[in-house]
């Protein structure tokens, strides 16, 4: 009975939980673009773009401790990103958060990610690009209940795409596309611990 007593504290302390986060951030995107006819050139352009997301999380860890998690991730972009008639894009990623007790059912975190995404084409040499994500960020958890927790905070979110490749038959000409995209982005949540 005392082990089992023992063992149900054990996994209270250290256990799962499931959320959802929503965020909206303004940041850059940097588009580069390389025409391979002839002679090699560059053409860079930057400017702002907006993109939200609703994250699917599940996670383990100990309140003021580390925890772990692994996101599943619905981005909309504001606007076009590459030439493609397409907004949203996929995203998978595993994150480590270290909080820390500030006492009051308060514990505040910082957080780090790393992730991979895609996004569905038409029309083009491929059916779909991929990119690689990733976010640092700090932020604030609230326990609001037993099994429920509130909080709220900030990353700075960086996308990195693959080299995108266009062929135009009228010129005879490649085109070559990538876009780097940075920004901050505040977001709202709630986990509950299962």
């Amino acid at each position: 009975m005392t082990v089992l007593f023992a063992g149900g504290l054990m996994a209270a302390e250290q256990g799962w939980y499931m959320g959802i986060e929503s965020g909206f951030a303004i940041g850059t995107l940097k588009m580069t673009k390389m025409d391979e006819t002839n002679s090699l050139y560059d053409t860079e352009r930057r400017h702002h773009t907006t993109f939200s997301d609703v994250k699917l999380k599940l996670g383990k860890g100990r309140d003021g401790d580390i925890k772990f998690q692994g996101a599943l991730s619905f981005v909309r972009f504001g606007e076009y990103p590459f030439s493609i008639r397409t907004k949203q894009v996929t995203e998978g990623s595993v994150e480590i958060i270290k909080e820390f007790d500030a006492g009051n059912l308060f514990y505040p975190f910082v957080k780090a990610g790393l992730g991979i995404g895609y996004m569905g084409v038409e029309g083009y040499s491929t059916s779909r690009i991929q990119e690689v994500c990733y976010n640092m960020g700090a932020g604030l958890s609230y326990k609001t209940a037993d099994h429920l927790y509130l909080l709220a905070g900030i990353d700075f979110v960086g996308k990195i795409w693959e080299e995108f490749y266009i062929y135009d038959p009228k010129v005879n000409k490649v085109t070559v596309e990538s876009i780097d995209m940075g920004g901050f982005k505040p977001y709202i949540g709630v986990n509950y611990r299962f």
